[in-house]
């Protein structure tokens, strides 16, 4: 067996050390290099979030220059005669023409246009003047007729993280948010109505949940009842069978499978008790 003196042997270590280290090196700096290039791909991920969410409010409150809004007082008086929420309809629907009503809560960022379309899947990614856009609009059930005089109208919008479009729908889950906005408006081509809130709460996405129409009056009043039991909220308000419901619709954080609804009765403007 050949011998290796302890010279040779201190002179031979060193050598692979150096080499080791230098290959450790290596990969060290191909770690370094590739967490730098996540971290900025993320960081462009989430710049263009971002920057879409913003392009998409700014676009949706682009539509606000053919509104005027008139804020009402606890009898339901305004500053001016007639309805508090004039909306040029002609001009909007010069913009896009499956634009069918405008949608207000007071206090709130829901201050837009509702549309019609010929799906539920184009709206979700257009906003109301047709731009793409992740933020989608706040559109009705394509089932459903653009008059809202159906029994049961669904209006849908996204609960976006930055607070817009639907996401303010979620208060609802407050007793003292509720009472201290117990209704929204909605406007027309033809009138104005008060979507007058009177139930809350998380339901499943089923189509029994989003059924919109019904084999009879008893059938509508079955639904709207089994809808609004466990509500989040006690409001008082009866449904009755020749009433016409507006459910706003809007998705729950983490659960794919849930959807948060808010019900509300539609009373003409001029009727309402305030």
């Amino acid at each position: 067996m050949r011998k290796i003196h302890a010279k040779q042997a201190e002179s031979q270590t060193p050598k692979y050390e150096k080499r080791e280290k230098k290959n450790n090196g290596k990969w060290i700096n191909v770690i370094l290099v590739l967490c730098l290039v996540a971290m900025v791909f993320c960081g462009y991920q989430i710049y263009a979030i971002y920057e879409e969410q913003a392009r998409g409010n700014e676009l949706n409150k682009q539509m606000e220059v053919y509104v005027e809004y008139t804020p009402v007082d606890t009898q339901g008086q305004t500053e001016t005669e007639g309805s508090p929420l004039i909306v040029d309809f002609a001009a909007l629907q010069q913009k896009n023409s499956e634009i069918c009503g405008w949608i207000l809560f007071e206090d709130s960022v829901i201050n837009y246009p509702v549309v019609r379309g010929s799906d539920n899947d184009y709206y979700l990614t257009h906003t109301s003047s047709k731009d793409k856009n992740n933020c989608g609009a706040i559109f009705m059930d394509y089932h459903n007729s653009a008059d809202f005089m159906d029994s049961k109208t669904i209006i849908y919008g996204h609960r976006m993280n930055n607070g817009t479009m639907f996401a303010s729908l979620l208060e609802y889950r407050s007793q003292e948010y509720y009472e201290q906005h117990p209704y929204g408006l909605l406007a027309t081509p033809e009138k104005t109505y008060v979507l007058q809130v009177f139930a809350a709460k998380e339901i499943e996405d089923d189509l029994d949940n989003y059924r919109t129409s019904f084999t009879s009056l008893e059938d509508f009043c079955q639904d709207i009842q089994m809808l609004s039991e466990d509500s989040f909220i006690e409001t008082g308000v009866e449904v009755q069978k020749e009433d016409h419901v507006v459910m706003l619709s809007t998705c729950v954080k983490g659960d794919h499978g849930k959807r948060f609804v808010v019900l509300a009765r539609l009373v003409d403007y001029e009727s309402y008790v305030f």
